[in-house]
Formats: structure tokens, sequence, C-alpha cells
């Protein structure tokens, strides 16, 4: 018989799963150790057919209100989330909207006044509401490794118990 008496926990440090299987098993109850978070740092009436982002690339369909985020892919944020995403704002998801850029994101709020300042989840838990980090992997075609592994590391750091 083969004594082990070591663990190599990996990716279970952080309360994730090494795979999409492994998460729909839950085999081991694991809670996520992170989240991604960032602020509102404008919200911007648009009139319907009015361009935002990247060579005006997405125009509202109707009137709507968009909010910006202030993270972007060079923190982190997968480029592939936009348009097929979402984040929470106010424990509501609101669907990522135009092009994810270097340092913001755009958002379609829904219900609930946003104001700049308002805090943005991108990958946790607001109120009752959650974005798991695996939901995320799946909309981009990437690994909870790889999203785990492109946050940026200079992204401040904030503990709590």
């Amino acid at each position: 018989p083969l004594a082990l008496d070591a663990v190599r926990p990996g990716i279970a440090v952080l309360g994730h799963y090494p795979s999409a299987a492994e998460h729909r098993l839950r085999r081991i109850p694991l809670e996520p150790a992170l989240a991604l978070k960032a602020r509102v740092f404008a919200v911007k009436a648009l009139r319907a057919g009015e361009p935002v982002g990247y060579h005006q690339t997405y125009r509202a369909p109707a009137d709507e209100t968009l909010a910006l985020g202030a993270i972007g892919y060079a923190d982190g944020c997968p480029l592939q989330l936009a348009g097929r995403g979402a984040a929470l704002m106010g424990g509501r998801r609101h669907p990522l909207v135009a092009s994810v850029t270097a340092n913001h994101i755009w958002l379609r709020c829904q219900g609930g006044a946003v104001r700049p300042g308002d805090d943005i989840v991108l990958y946790g838990r607001q109120g009752a509401e959650e974005i798991d980090l695996q939901e995320a992997a799946g909309l981009t075609e990437r690994s909870v490794y790889n999203l785990l592994a492109r946050l940026n590391p200079e992204l401040p750091r904030f503990y709590t118990d």
C-alpha cells in the first residue's frame, strides 16, 4: 500500500474546482475565496441608435442607461464577456454591452438607480445573487485557471473575515 502524507490542493485553495465536471459534481464543498470587484465611475443615458465603445460598435437598441465600470481587460476582465456576460450592481445582474476596453466596461442598467461609486461585482456574490467564476469561464471558453491567472497582480487586494 502507498502511504500518502501530503496533499496538493491547487486551485481548491481559492475555493474553485479544477474543471467544469468537478464543479458539477461538487464532491468537496468549496467556497470561493475571492471576488473581482470594481466601481461605477460614470452613468450615461443613451437614446435609441446612439453609439458607444471602440469604433462605436455598440448602438443602443432603445433608450437606455449605461454604467461605466472602472475595470477592463488590462485588469483581467475577459474581452469575451462583452455581449455575453453580466456583472452585479445593487444585487442584480446587468449585462455587459459594447466592447471591454483596457480599463473599463459598459453595463446596461436594469432596474434601480445606479450612481458613480456603486460597487460592481464581476465574480462573486452581491446580496442574494452570485456570478460564479465557472460561469464566466464557460461564457469565455476559458478555464477557471486561465481567468485567475490573468488577474492583474497590481489590482488592489482587500482581505475580510
